[in-house]
């Protein structure tokens, strides 16, 4: 092998680290952006909802306190029922499919894969519907979201 042919091979393969080095490091900043989003999130609903009923810094404090630990057994909550929730869903599919023929089968799989595409949190490990930007006027307040 030429010094051409293996400065380019060493060329090509500095660009592969380089490209999965930035890929990692843009994922990191995503997932960092999307906490800190989050965070900023309750804090700005706890504002909105203390202004509105004026709440003193004694109800403030409890009602922090109140929230967080809903918080967390919302996430008990979600972590104890997104497993069933796959499981029926597949069941579902599973059963939906053995009335299809063969065209109408193909036809419901693309059908399900752009519902998953549109809605992240359909995926068996999927995003929750939260982490999208959406109305969450009719949700009640989790310290998640500001909508009040």
């Amino acid at each position: 092998m030429n010094r051409r042919n293996a400065l380019m091979l060493l060329m090509f393969f500095f660009g592969i680290v380089a490209g999965y080095a930035l890929s990692g490091i843009q994922h990191a900043l995503a997932a960092r952006k999307l906490a800190m989003a989050k965070k900023a999130g309750a804090a700005a609903g706890m504002a909105k909802l203390s202004r509105k009923l004026h709440l003193s810094q004694q109800q403030n404090a409890q009602l922090a306190g109140i929230l967080q630990t809903r918080k967390r057994d919302i996430q008990a909550l979600k972590s104890d029922f997104r497993p069933r929730y796959v499981a029926l869903r597949e069941t579902m599919k599973q059963e939906i499919q053995t009335v299809l023929d063969e065209d109408q089968k193909a036809r419901f799989e693309s059908m399900t894969e752009q519902a998953e595409k549109n809605y992240p949190w359909m995926q068996d490990g999927g995003l929750e519907p939260a982490t999208t930007q959406q109305d969450n006027s009719s949700r009640p307040y989790d310290g998640a979201n500001s909508a009040i």
